[in-house]
């Protein structure tokens, strides 16, 4: 069983869009550029996290799920 986050279904359009703008406003290259900047990041320390999500002005949230789906193993 794997804990990657699933990608959406074909059928689902919000689904869809949302997914293409969370690649797009963090996009993977990007992202790990930005957590290399942050010194010793932690996705548990607070700060870390609304200091990231401010830089790429998306909700705590979705950086959450962003980050989660760039640890996944493939």
């Amino acid at each position: 069983m794997s804990n990657k986050p699933k990608e959406p279904e074909a059928n689902s359009k919000e689904a869809e869009a949302n997914y293409f703008a969370m690649h797009l406003l963090m996009p993977s290259d990007l992202l790990r550029k930005e957590i290399r900047n942050i010194k010793s990041f932690d996705m548990n320390n607070e700060r870390h996290m609304a200091d990231l999500a401010k830089r790429f002005q998306v909700s705590q949230a979705i950086l959450g799920y962003r980050l989660a789906m760039l640890q996944a193993p493939e």
